[in-house]
C-alpha cells in the first residue's frame, strides 16, 4: 500500500518536473488574420488544420500564441530563442535570423486597383499586367505594407525602389490600403485575390476593386514555417518538415485553401498542388 502510493506519487513529480522543463514554442500570428474577421484568411490562423498538426506532433513542447504586426515578429524571430511564424511568404528575406521549411503554395498576390484604371493600363485582349510598368507608371500611385513579403519574384521587382510606390506600418490583410484605392487616394496596391473577394461582399465601397494577375512574377507563392535561427528554432523545423511531408498529400491539409479559390480556378491550382506534393515528399526541404 504505502509502495503503491510512493510511486504514484514519483510519476505525479515525475510529470509535473517534465512539463516544468519542456520547450515553449512561441507562435506568432499576424495581427489581423486572428482577429475574428469574415476576411480571415484561415490557413494562417491558429484554428487552421495545419497549426492542429503542429500542436499535435510537438505535443512536448508548451505552446503560446501572440499576435502582431509583421515588424514585430519580425523582432521576435530575431531576438528570442524559440518564435515561430506560419505565415512567411519568403525564406531568403529572412535567411539572416530565421530557419525556414516550405508548408504550402498558394496564388500569389495581384495587382489591385480601381476599374477606370485597368481598363486604361491593361493592353487591347490582354488580362494580366507587367508589375515592372506599372511600378514605373508616372501617373500611378501606389502603397503596400512595410516589411511584408509579396513572394520572391515581386520582392525583387519592388527592391527596385520605384518612385511612385509607397510603403507604410499597416495591418497585415486590413482595408485601409483598399479604402485608399476606392476613394481615389492611391492608385494601386498588392493582395491576395481572396481577401479582395471577400472584401467586396456586401460592401459598396469596393465594388469598382478589380484584380488583375500579374505577368512578370510567379503565378504561385510558397508559405514558409520560419522559426528562431538558433539551435531550439532548428530543431522544431525539422520536425516540421517531417510533419508536412507525411501529410500534404491529405485532402485535408488543402481544403481551407481551396475554398479560398474560385470554383472555376480550382482545377488548374490543383494540378499546381499535385506538382508540389510530389517534389515537396522527395525529401527534407530546410532553408538555413
Amino acid at each position: 500500500m504505502i509502495a503503491s502510493a510512493v510511486l504514484s506519487f514519483m510519476m505525479v513529480a515525475h510529470a509535473k518536473a517534465t512539463t516544468l522543463q519542456s520547450e515553449s514554442i512561441v507562435w506568432a500570428f499576424t495581427a489581423t488574420a486572428e482577429k475574428t474577421s469574415s476576411v480571415q484568411p484561415f490557413f494562417l490562423t491558429s484554428r487552421s488544420e495545419l497549426f492542429r498538426l503542429y500542436y499535435k506532433n510537438l505535443s512536448d513542447y508548451n505552446h503560446s500564441i501572440f499576435t502582431g504586426s509583421i515588424p514585430r515578429i519580425e523582432s521576435e524571430l530575431k531576438n528570442k530563442k524559440l518564435v515561430c511564424y506560419p505565415g512567411s511568404s519568403s525564406a531568403d528575406k529572412r535567411k539572416e535570423f530565421t530557419y525556414s521549411t516550405p508548408q504550402y503554395i498558394q496564388p500569389a498576390p495581384r495587382l489591385i486597383t480601381r476599374k477606370e484604371i485597368a481598363d486604361k493600363i491593361l493592353k487591347k485582349g490582354e488580362k494580366s499586367i507587367s508589375l515592372r510598368e506599372i511600378l514605373h507608371h508616372k501617373e500611378l500611385n501606389g502603397l503596400i505594407t512595410e516589411a511584408r513579403s509579396y513572394g520572391p519574384s515581386a520582392d525583387k521587382i519592388i527592391a527596385e525602389k520605384p518612385n511612385n510606390l509607397k510603403t507604410q506600418f499597416l495591418d497585415t490583410f486590413g482595408s485601409t490600403i483598399l479604402q485608399s484605392i476606392a476613394a481615389g487616394r492611391v492608385d494601386y496596391t498588392l493582395e491576395y485575390d481572396f481577401i479582395v473577394r471577400t472584401m467586396k461582399e456586401g460592401n459598396p465601397r469596393f465594388t469598382e476593386l478589380v484584380s488583375l494577375p500579374i505577368s512578370d512574377t510567379s503565378s504561385t507563392i510558397v508559405q514558409y514555417l520560419a522559426c528562431s535561427k538558433t539551435p531550439e528554432g532548428l530543431a522544431v523545423i525539422k520536425r516540421a518538415d517531417e510533419v508536412i511531408r507525411k501529410n500534404i498529400a491529405r485532402s485535408e491539409y488543402w481544403k481551407a485553401f481551396l475554398e479560398s479559390i474560385p470554383a472555376n480556378e480550382r482545377g488548374s491550382f490543383q494540378s499546381e498542388i499535385d506538382k508540389y506534393i510530389a517534389e515537396r515528399t522527395k525529401a527534407p526541404v530546410i532553408v538555413e
